[in-house]
Formats: structure tokens, C-alpha cells, sequence
């Protein structure tokens, strides 16, 4: 595992998969290549949109939506932990 991907599933308790599945299949492969996962190389957004066949515009709002989403679930599993305390 690259230090990408384990530093995220790190973040995520070990569960950085089952999180990129509550993503839209859109979602996960722009987070995948902008963030350089599952062995790639970080890519720009005009690189993403090329390799997605998006224009970079749709590359930003997917990154955004996505983006939104994990921090929701950041939040949600800190909330599980406190109230595990």
C-alpha cells in the first residue's frame, strides 16, 4: 500500500474502501487520481478531466462533493468515538 492510501485508511480506522463505496463511482476515481490512490501518481485537474473524459469543471465539483462527503464521515466516526469515552 502506498503512503497515499495508508495514510488515508489511517484516517479513516482501516476502512478507507468501505468509505470510497459511499462515494458515486464519479467520486471515487476523481479522489483516486487527485490524491494519487491505488498506486498513481497525483494528477492535476486538467490531467483528471483528460483521463475521466470530464471537463475540469465536472473533475472540481466532483472532488468537492467528494470531499464533503468524507469529511462528514471523518466527523461521524469522531462523534462514535467521543461517545464511546
Amino acid at each position: 500500500m502506498d503512503n497515499n492510501l495508508q495514510s488515508l485508511n489511517d484516517l479513516f480506522g482501516g476502512s478507507l474502501e468501505e468509505v470510497l463505496k459511499t462515494l458515486s463511482q464519479e467520486e471515487a476515481e476523481v479522489i483516486k487520481l487527485r490524491f494519487g490512490l491505488d498506486g498513481n501518481k497525483c494528477h492535476s485537474f486538467a490531467e483528471t478531466a483528460e483521463e475521466l473524459n470530464m471537463t475540469p469543471k465536472m473533475v472540481r465539483d466532483n472532488e468537492n462533493s467528494a470531499l464533503k462527503k468524507l469529511r462528514e464521515s471523518i466527523k461521524l466516526n469522531e462523534d462514535e468515538s467521543t461517545m464511546k469515552l
